[in-house]
Formats: C-alpha cells, structure tokens, sequence
C-alpha cells in the first residue's frame, strides 16, 4: 500500500505525518475519559472530606505540576498533608 510519494520539497516526516495510519483510535479517547472522570471523582471526595481548602490544595498541586511551577506545587503539597494529619492520627 502506497502511503504517499516523495515529491521534491517534502520530507518523510510529512509523509508519516499526513498517512491514514496515524489517524484516529479509540484507545487514546477512551483513556483520557476515563482520567478526566477518575479526576472529577477524586476532586469531590477531597471536598467533601476536606471542604474547600482540600480542593484549593488539590488545584494547587495539579497546577504545580502541569506548569512545573514548585512553588505551587510545594504549597498545595503542604495544605494536603496539613489537611491530611488529623485524619490519620
């Protein structure tokens, strides 16, 4: 099966890049569904265990580290385990 032709001025990479192969799935969807579901479920049971300072420290540590900024992973870190201590012991 012929994916594409090599014409002057393009490169391979194009050629992969624009090939019915690499189109689609249903794998990839269906796997970040389920995240963006499991995400939603952990968020609710932080606030209802913790109120709203738990759902702050979890939007703080998930901003952390989708914009690898330490600080705000570091004080969302901090307000979890502060949350976190009275309830183990």
């Amino acid at each position: 099966m012929v994916i594409g032709r090599l014409e002057p001025g393009t490169t391979q990479v194009e050629l992969v890049a624009n090939s019915p192969h690499t189109q689609g799935g249903t794998a990839m969807p269906l796997i970040a569904l389920l995240l963006a579901g499991l995400a939603i479920a952990l968020e609710e049971v932080i606030q209802w265990q913790f109120g709203a300072m738990g759902l702050v420290a979890v939007a703080l540590l998930t901003v952390g580290i989708k914009a690898k900024n330490t600080a705000c992973l570091s004080i969302g870190a901090v307000v979890l385990v502060l949350l976190v201590q009275p309830v183990l012991g």
